[in-house]
């Protein structure tokens, strides 16, 4: 399996990308390395025989020293139950006052049938996931394209789930598929998000790093 490994501040040229594939043997690993040096023209530094090495531990070695893992391929998710009080607290953030989201008679009387969250409670769950897990601390949207499928009501639990499609060789920006569901399985919001992950200060072994990770 392939992994892609984003490298920053290891030689003046900003942002560099290794390939690692392990698994390999003899002459395919001299193989991949003399095509990638073609290929980049000695830009990359290539980082395969870690795995070959340390099997397992290589992860922790390649953030110990370069702070970010990124693997196309890899997802990450989160659930959460949503709640009234978030429709009052997305008001008070936005003013976003629509009778959808409050009047419970003129609700049930739409297509809706009922009271929903606005959309921008449900997508926040995305945020989350993309700041926090995946690619993780120092992400920030550069652009999104979502299509909300169905409500979002009070008590139901959603998931929001990412997964790396494509990483750019020249900057650290992703392209991640993003799908939010409910309880029930049910596709609520489904689209995709072009991210930035930016370089944060190395915070030691006991602190978070942005990246990806499949391992």
């Amino acid at each position: 399996m392939a992994l892609i490994i984003l490298l920053k501040g290891l030689t003046p040229i900003p942002y560099k990308i290794v390939t690692i594939t392990s698994g390999f043997a003899g002459y395919n690993l001299l193989l991949f390395i003399a095509l990638s040096i073609i290929a980049r023209g000695m830009r990359f530094y290539f980082l395969a025989f870690l795995l070959h090495r340390y099997g397992p531990r290589a992860r922790v070695i390649i953030e110990e020293r370069l702070g970010f893992w990124v693997a196309v391929g890899a997802i990450a998710r989160r659930s959460r139950t949503v709640r009234r009080e978030d429709i009052e607290l997305f008001t008070q953030l936005t003013g976003d006052r629509n009778p959808l989201h409050y009047d419970e008679e003129a609700a049930r009387a739409t297509r809706f049938g009922g009271i929903v969250v606005q959309g921008g409670v449900t997508t926040g769950l995305l945020n989350a996931v993309v700041a926090e897990d995946l690619p993780g601390p120092g992400s920030v949207f550069l652009h999104t394209d979502w299509s909300f499928r169905a409500p979002v009501r009070p008590g139901d639990t959603i998931t929001a789930e990412v997964e790396v499609l494509e990483v750019r060789p020249d900057k650290p920006i992703a392209t991640l598929r993003t799908t939010i569901t409910n309880q029930d399985g049910t596709v609520v919001v489904d689209g995709t998000a072009l991210v930035w992950t930016e370089a944060l200060p190395a915070r030691g072994r006991a602190g978070r790093r942005p990246g990806w990770s499949t391992m």
